[in-house]
């Protein structure tokens, strides 16, 4: 089984982008898709989905340097993106924290948001999102996803 780096857009430095990279860790090399982000973006984040074929896409700024609250749905099989419930709260990613995906197959969202601490779940087979009441109540003093803008897939 192969394991792969997906690293969309620009993630740093406001360099705003629409390309998608994959990295194979046992070749050493990295791939350039053919397809890209539905928009350009800079500082989003990223989050694997259960099941390990789809990518959710979430937040940044746009090209307008403009936060967003945009989400996208990156089905890996069929190189498609799919609009999905935008986040209650526009949010930039920064610093290598933010986003984590649970066991249960929510992804939580907790940096990020220019006016409020708020963090948010997002319920995949529901296509919702919900605000929770702390950083605490959510991750238990779980580790954090520290890849912001990448996403580690194995095939």
């Amino acid at each position: 089984m192969n394991q792969y780096v997906y690293i969309f857009g620009g993630l740093s430095d406001y360099q705003i982008l629409n390309s998608i990279e994959k990295y194979d860790i046992i070749t050493d090399t990295w791939i350039s898709l053919y397809f890209k982000l539905p928009v350009p973006l800079a500082k989003l984040a990223t989050s694997p989905l259960l099941g390990g074929k789809s990518i959710l896409i979430m937040g940044g700024m746009s090209a307008d340097y403009e936060p967003n609250s945009n989400v996208y749905q990156l089905e890996l099989n069929l190189s498609k993106f799919l609009n999905k419930r935008s986040m209650k709260y526009e949010r930039l990613f920064e610093g290598g924290q933010g986003v984590f995906s649970a066991a249960n197959g929510s992804v939580y969202v907790l940096n990020g948001c220019l006016d409020s601490n708020e963090c948010e779940r997002y319920r995949p087979s529901k296509d919702q999102w919900d605000l929770m009441p702390s950083y605490s109540t959510v991750s238990g003093g779980a580790t954090l996803n520290g890849y912001i803008g990448a996403c580690i897939m194995e095939d």
